[in-house]
């Protein structure tokens, strides 16, 4: 039988409007302030790089291409490098009357990729969520 990764998910409230969450996580400029370095287009079918720490003898680039934009509410792309290959992180957003909703699935996890998926929680958590909470809340 074969053993099931869950996906990586989390949900935030964000003191923000959806628009700009929004332009937080669906331009170049905003996933740089606190995702990672990259060349993103938001554009169907666009491919991009996202730009981690380099380990061993990866040097740190992360492939994506955009699978879904539906301003202002998702955005989804792919996820393959450093030994991750057919993930998946999607975004979803939701209007709370001023505040947003902030959904994250980082999804595609094997047996092979179990270990890497903890530190990247632990990052999502720890890092990513903390830049872009005070980001967007101003803080």
């Amino acid at each position: 039988m074969i053993s099931q990764v869950p996906d990586i998910k989390h949900r935030l409230i964000l003191n923000a409007p959806i628009s700009k969450v929004w332009d937080t996580v669906a331009t170049a400029e905003g996933l740089a302030l606190w995702l990672m370095e990259n060349t993103f287009v938001p554009k169907l079918g666009a491919a991009f790089t996202m730009k981690s720490s380099p380990r061993g003898n990866w040097d740190g680039t992360i492939q994506c291409e955009v699978t879904v934009l539906e301003k202002p509410h998702v955005l989804a792309f792919t996820w393959n490098g450093g030994g991750l290959d057919n993930l998946l992180v999607t975004i979803e957003l939701k209007d709370l009357d001023g505040k947003t909703e902030f959904k994250l699935t980082h999804s595609g996890w094997s047996e092979h990729t179990k270990p890497i998926r903890e530190l990247l929680d632990e990052g999502w958590v720890k890092h990513c969520f903390v830049r872009l909470t005070n980001y967007v809340e101003g803080n």
